[in-house]
């Protein structure tokens, strides 16, 4: 064994980390790999680090990195990862008209339509707040080309001009403050209905703008945007941006917006996020936070490019408000949430305000329902780990066999996302005895991996193990922030369903009952 003799237990080889243990009901065996055991816990409320034959062990497991090394996030991306979950409102010009966006050859509605009669960016916010959201990004711009905000340019379709004059985007950064989340806009720079651009490029003989002057209306646009509201957490560049204007957009986005994440927004910016190819709540696993710039995400991609999920709360991938639209019931939301969030997603979920600027109660009820799912099920997991380096396999022992329900990794990025294998498995209740039992076997852990165990199971421990770096990854690779087990979330979600078919079986009732009274 790598010319090194097992050892007998030496107790100065432990470090117990009893302040650190969030449940006094199990213990954590932390492993090298090696079969040698150094110690175990002695009562419920220790850890034990074992490291087997310590010190050629450790060191042969520690990979070399010299010359190449794995890209790694910025700030701004760890501070991405860490939010996770953001929240779109798509209310423009498209919810005033009762339609899904403007054909960008075509007339958009006129100006006149746009007169909402009960705008409160608070309630907007409070709802996304409700559901989890950390950042918010509004549809500042979209296909039709109106302006959400009083622009000082000589550009006549914004909100300036309507019979409701608010700068909404004033409005909807003040309340993003007022509640302390992020913000940031959506302004597509390659659709505008009014100027007649489709693909970044002016309509010959329908154009109110020649090129060149259209490319310069954007740039002014998007300086008002970027260097009028403060520091934005989120930009998006919906179907990318116009590649005629990459220098410049970089070097707005250096001056004005620097510390930004930008959705689609590679080669203008540090902090590029990619999409994760489908609008349905559906990461496919795995997902890597790196991207080969050719094929897409990738282990071993040479870019740093997470993914983000973007899926509406109304079905049938309708972003702006639809009169009658069902949404997604609590069930189908926390699916998403399990699929996108837990395969190393972000995740960006989308409010649709009717044309007074209220978020209709459906919407807010489906929302809430997964607020509360969230914060019930992995607020406060049964059993977890301390954050752990350099090790091979940890166990989570708990007190008494419990029924389970969900894993959760998340991997310290920092340095990159570097695992490139794991096992779970778990003792289960087995008549007398217990059974070892395979839970999965993956590969991407990355900002967080869930794994819904289903059925759910009786177990006295639970392991990850096997553990595999890339071959390039630093000194004292793995680094997991945590390994949690938890219970109780079916049960949560039995209950949040119950309340949802009550509340539409009521609705239906409502609704019937004023149809008789009508008649």
């Amino acid at each position: 064994m790598l010319g090194c003799e097992l050892s007998e237990p030496q107790p100065s080889r432990c470090q117990w980390v009893e302040e650190h243990v969030t449940s006094p009901k199990y213990s954590v065996i932390y492993s090298v790999g090696f079969p040698t055991i150094a110690c175990r816990a002695e009562t419920e409320t220790e850890t034990a680090i074992m490291f087997g034959v310590f010190g050629c062990a450790l060191a042969a497991l520690l990979p070399l990195s010299i010359g190449a090394s794995l890209p790694r996030p910025t700030q701004e991306h760890l501070r991405w990862h860490k939010d996770e979950f953001a929240c779109f409102i798509h209310w423009n010009m498209a919810t005033a008209a009762g339609i899904q966006g403007c054909p960008c050859d075509k007339e958009p509605p006129p100006v006149s339509q746009w007169n909402p009669k009960a705008l409160n960016t608070d309630a907007w916010i409070s709802a996304g707040v409700s559901m989890g959201c950390k950042r918010f990004v509004l549809t500042a711009k979209h296909g039709c080309g109106f302006l959400l905000w009083d622009s000082k340019t000589e550009y006549p379709y914004t909100v300036a001009n309507a019979a409701n004059t608010t700068d909404v985007v004033s409005e909807f950064v003040k309340s993003a403050k007022k509640f302390g989340v992020g913000y940031g806009f959506y302004y597509s720079t390659v659709t505008n209905a009014y100027a007649r651009v489709c693909d970044s490029k002016v309509s010959p003989g329908s154009s109110k703008y020649p090129q060149e002057e259209f490319d310069r209306l954007v740039l002014s646009h998007l300086s008002e945007l970027w260097g009028n509201y403060g520091d934005l957490d989120e930009i998006w560049f919906d179907g990318g941006y116009n590649k005629n204007l990459t220098a410049d957009l970089r070097t707005l986005l250096s001056n004005l917006q620097p510390h930004t994440v930008g959705f689609q927004a590679r080669g203008i910016m540090p902090s590029p996020i990619r999409w994760v190819g489908n609008e349905a709540g559906d990461a496919p696993y795995p997902t890597w936070s790196t991207v080969d710039p050719s094929a897409g995400g990738a282990a071993n991609g040479s870019l740093w490019e997470p993914a983000e999920s973007d899926f509406t709360l109304q079905k049938g991938d309708l972003w702006f408000f639809s009169p009658g639209a069902p949404v997604h019931s609590p069930r189908e939301l926390r699916q998403m949430y399990e699929r996108t969030a837990g395969h190393n997603a972000g995740i960006i979920v989308d409010f649709a305000p009717d044309p007074s600027g209220q978020i209709p109660l459906e919407q807010l009820k489906a929302a809430e329902s997964l607020g509360t799912y969230l914060k019930e099920c992995y607020g406060q997991p049964a059993a977890s780990s301390i954050p752990f380096s350099r090790v091979t396999a940890v166990t989570i022992f708990l007190d008494e066999p419990t029924k389970i329900d969900r894993l959760m990794l998340r991997e310290d990025q920092t340095e990159g996302q570097l695992i490139r294998k794991f096992r779970l498995s778990a003792v289960v209740e087995k008549g007398e005895a217990g059974q070892s039992v395979e839970l999965f076997e993956g590969s991407a852990i990355g900002n967080k991996f869930i794994f819904v165990i289903d059925p759910p199971v009786k177990a006295s421990s639970v392991t990850i193990s096997e553990i595999e770096v890339d071959p390039l990854a630093p000194p004292g690779a793995p680094h997991i922030d945590t390994f949690a087990v938890f219970s109780g979330c079916n049960e949560v979600a039995d209950r949040l369903d119950q309340e949802w078919e009550y509340l539409k079986k009521g609705e239906e009732e409502s609704a019937e009952r004023f149809t008789e009274f009508l008649a």
